[in-house]
C-alpha cells in the first residue's frame, strides 16, 4: 500500500466553545502536514462560519462542515 495514494478522514464534533480547540488542532495538523489534499477533516458544529473561516487558512488539509 502506497501512503501517497491514500486519503485520510478525521471526524470531529466541535460545538459551543470546543470550536476553538478544533481550530487549534486543525491549524497545527495543517502546519505539520507535507502531503497536500490527503487529509479531510469532517466537523459537526453549531458554528459553521468559524469552521469555514478556519478552512480558508489551511494549505494542506480540506474541511467539510456539517451543521449540528
Amino acid at each position: 500500500m502506497n501512503i501517497n495514494s491514500q486519503k485520510f478522514g478525521i471526524i470531529s464534533i466541535a460545538t459551543r466553545n470546543y470550536i476553538e480547540y478544533w481550530k487549534e488542532m486543525v491549524l497545527t495538523f495543517d502546519s505539520h502536514l507535507e502531503i497536500e489534499g490527503k487529509v479531510v477533516f469532517r466537523v459537526f458544529t453549531d458554528q459553521p462560519e468559524k469552521a469555514l473561516t478556519t478552512s480558508n487558512c489551511l494549505n494542506h488539509c480540506q474541511v467539510r462542515v456539517h451543521v449540528s
